[in-house]
């Protein structure tokens, strides 16, 4: 088992993000401008929307692991609150989910599953 700390580290790709359910054909009909390819040497606006949506999820996935371990929390300056806010929004705009009610719910799943991971690590089963 690792010391408290050492060697803990959130393994992002064994999580399943809510964002992870969106398609290919739905980034293409609401952000045209990422597939632009006459766009080559700039990056489209869209794109950076959706890398700051799984941002966003990051924050909230590693803020669960750290408090299931005991770590320091590595976004202290992020609000939990305006974080769901702006999800929320991006959830709706992806058809990912239909209202606040359910975003917080795919959060808290998310989470759980980070806080799963942070527990397996340390060793913890329940």
């Amino acid at each position: 088992m690792p010391s408290r700390g050492q060697d803990l580290e959130l393994n992002l790709a064994t999580l399943g993000f809510p964002s992870d359910r969106v398609t290919v054909g739905q980034l293409r009909r609401r952000q045209p401008t990422i597939f632009d390819q006459s766009s080559a040497f700039r990056i489209p606006a869209g794109l950076l929307e959706i890398l700051a949506t799984v941002h966003l999820e990051n924050v909230v996935a590693r803020r669960a692991f750290a408090a299931e371990c005991n770590l320091a929390d590595p976004f202290p300056k992020e609000d939990r609150r305006e974080l769901i806010r702006l999800l929320d929004a991006e959830y709706r705009r992806y058809g990912i989910s239909s209202g606040i009610h359910q975003t917080r719910q795919l959060l808290r799943e998310l989470e759980a599953v980070a806080r799963k991971q942070g527990r397996e690590q340390l060793g913890r089963t329940i």
